[in-house]
């Protein structure tokens, strides 16, 4: 379990995280069989590595504190989120996509709830924002794949 004392450590950890979503998605594309859904995660894949250039470019400026501490429990619900398998279905990484995007953006909430700066606040907004975007594709896709079965 990461432990939080800067920003810099918060930095750190999210482009952690984004890098492991670009791996993610690089590898979920392979797997499916629809062309434009393979597509698609291909382009979310480029998204997570401008979120990553995006934290990258903060962390170098850094500078900015935190105004109350972030909760153990709000991490490990993030960090959970992240464990892909080896393994699974084209079903299985849907849903564990749709969570990874739901975790992110609620991660991404709970640090803008915590920068004291307009600036930091902003963008981890927008990375939130965006994150919620993905996810909407992945529930639409969830469902689809359900209404398929039945």
């Amino acid at each position: 379990m990461p432990e939080f004392y800067t920003i810099q450590d918060i930095l750190s950890f999210a482009i952690r995280l984004e890098q492991a979503s670009q791996e993610f998605y690089q590898q979920l594309s392979g797997k499916v069989d629809k062309e434009a859904v393979s597509r698609y995660l291909l382009r979310l894949a480029h998204e997570e590595e401008l979120h990553e250039a995006q934290l990258r470019q903060l962390l170098e400026e850094q500078g900015s504190q935190l105004n109350r501490s972030i909760s153990a429990d709000e991490v490990k619900s993030y960090v959970e989120a992240m464990d892909i398998p080896q393994e699974l279905n084209y079903t299985a990484a849907v849903k564990l996509a749709m969570n990874k995007e739901k975790a992110a953006q609620m991660l991404y909430t709970v640090l803008a709830g915590v920068m004291e700066d307009k600036s930091l606040k902003d963008i981890f907004l927008l990375l939130s924002a965006q994150e919620k975007a993905h996810r909407a594709f992945f529930e639409k896709e969830y469902r689809r794949i359900h209404v398929g079965e039945n």
